[in-house]
């Protein structure tokens, strides 16, 4: 269903969910519009629900949902390509469909409908072209801005908070790949972007490498489970990655001029920080819970337990060379997928008693307790 061969507009992105759509375990939906008009879609894949009326917040509390939202950046073309195939390993291969009986998952191929438009326009024209309009939404601006506004002036904007709300996900992804302007701003004669802790330097985001996870984590008291579990997650994501043909290669060849030309001349900003071999693209330190944050991990930590985003050189990729970064989007989707899959993911009931009746409520907790952590009866409760 779901070809790697060239880049994938909006509208051949819409038919392959149609498709799936003739798929049992599928619902498809639009969740929105663009500032241009092109409507935006998504889907559900999990085991059939034999109900007339079902609620997205029972099932995410009887097992962990993860969303895979694409192509925000458009004109990095290989996200949808790879959340779609994702999609198809869950539908068509029995291995995959089992995993729906323990984890709900989301798809939502673009999130920049206009831009992904745009920049497929653009490249059927001049294929080898840098194309940053596409990168962006109609106006200029990228189309998360003011995400969480309740009136912003993308309407794609808000899809992505409206879905995190509908589900409550454990994750929420967000893959991306990284087009030219990265390569050309390092030759343009302008000034670079503030990108270092030492608010007097000047960094460019020299490639730390061909494939490359981003990883933020949280380090708040308040939730001292977490950061033990992402870093968990992060060795099973470096694991997954050095199975894609062809990526430990290319990552190796990108670490060794990164070391040449970054990190040997200035180490202060430029750091090699590796996890089992992979060069991790991390924040210097962990974050803390914060309800104005833009981030759903941060800002939802109870809810979400992490948020992430993949990089690999894909303007505007086709032929092998789409094959080259879809697949390794396409371990990294399976990287996070599994981490869920083997999660100690139990619910805990809570009854009590009040005036004449009782009452019963069922929670999951987030991250998943260890297995060897008591739990508590109704009695001690």
């Amino acid at each position: 269903m779901v070809q790697w061969d060239t880049p994938i507009p909006p509208p051949e992105a819409y038919g392959i969910l149609a498709r799936m759509s003739a798929f049992k375990e599928v619902t498809v939906y639009k969740v929105g519009q663009s500032y241009l008009g092109k409507e935006i879609w998504a889907m559900d894949l999990m085991p059939p629900v034999e109900a007339s009326h079902w609620s997205q917040a029972k099932q995410t509390t009887m097992k962990p949902t993860i969303v895979y939202s694409a192509r925000q950046h458009a004109n990095e073309v290989s996200s949808t390509s790879h959340v779609l195939k994702m999609a198809e390993l869950l539908l068509t291969d029995p291995v995959y469909r089992a995993k729906l009986n323990k984890v709900n998952v989301v798809v939502h191929p673009i999130t920049n409908a206009d831009g992904a438009q745009l920049a497929y326009d653009l490249q059927t024209i001049n294929p080898t072209y840098m194309l940053h309009a596409g990168y962006l939404g109609a106006l200029g601006v990228d189309v998360t801005s003011a995400q969480w506004d309740a009136d912003p002036i993308y309407p794609e904007s808000g899809i992505r908070p409206k879905i995190w709300r509908a589900w409550l996900p454990d994750v929420f992804l967000n893959p991306h790949g990284y087009p030219s302007h990265e390569w050309v701003q390092l030759f343009s004669e302008y000034a670079a972007w503030v990108r270092t802790r030492a608010v007097e330097t000047r960094d460019y985001w020299t490639m730390r490498g061909w494939w490359m996870p981003g990883f933020g984590w949280l380090d708040d008291a308040k939730y001292p489970r977490h950061k033990d579990e992402q870093l968990k997650l992060l060795n099973t994501i470096t694991e997954y990655v050095k199975e894609a043909p062809g990526t430990v290669a290319l990552n190796e060849r990108a670490y060794d001029r990164y070391k040449r030309y970054s990190f040997d001349f200035d180490q202060k900003n430029f750091k090699l920080d590796f996890t089992n071999g992979v060069l991790i693209y991390k924040s210097i330190k962990g974050a803390r819970a914060n309800p104005q944050s833009q981030d759903f991990m941060t800002r939802q930590p109870n809810v979400t337990i992490w948020d992430g985003s993949t990089e690999a050189p894909d303007e505007t990729a086709r032929g092998d060379w789409m094959k080259l970064v879809a697949n390794a989007g396409l371990q990294w989707d399976k990287a996070v997928l599994e981490y869920l899959v083997r999660g100690n993911h139990e619910v805990e009931r809570k009854l009590e008693t009040f005036w004449n009746g009782v009452s019963l409520s069922i929670n999951r907790p987030r991250p998943p307790k260890p297995a060897d952590e008591k739990k508590p009866t109704t009695e001690e409760r």
